[in-house]
């Protein structure tokens, strides 16, 4: 990577966190909307802060994830093949189960 395209990226990368730690925040809040407008299901874009957000908000709206964290982890489900509640989806976790 030559020095111009590094700064540039730098300076991309400056300006956008504070905008995504924004939109971290506001998270649990903009969740909480869509269950007050009692949607039929939650598909959370944006990871597992996203999924983590829609399971506080409710355990009675269906919630579909697609991530590549553990989510057993971080206590979104039960077991990896009964996750149970009402969180389930696709994690991409390729190197957690090589081990398996």
């Amino acid at each position: 990577m030559k020095r111009r395209q590094f700064i540039t990226l730098l300076g991309g990368a400056a300006v956008a966190w504070p905008l995504a730690a924004h939109a971290n925040d506001r998270l649990p809040a903009l969740a909480m909307e869509l269950v007050d407008r009692h949607v039929a299901v939650i598909v959370p874009i944006g990871g597992a802060p996203a999924t983590v957000a829609a399971k506080a908000a409710t355990s009675t709206v269906p919630i579909i994830f697609n991530m590549t964290a553990d989510p057993l982890e971080l206590g979104l489900i039960a077991s990896l093949n009964r996750p149970g509640g009402n969180v389930t989806g696709v994690a991409m976790m390729g190197v957690e189960l090589e081990v398996k």
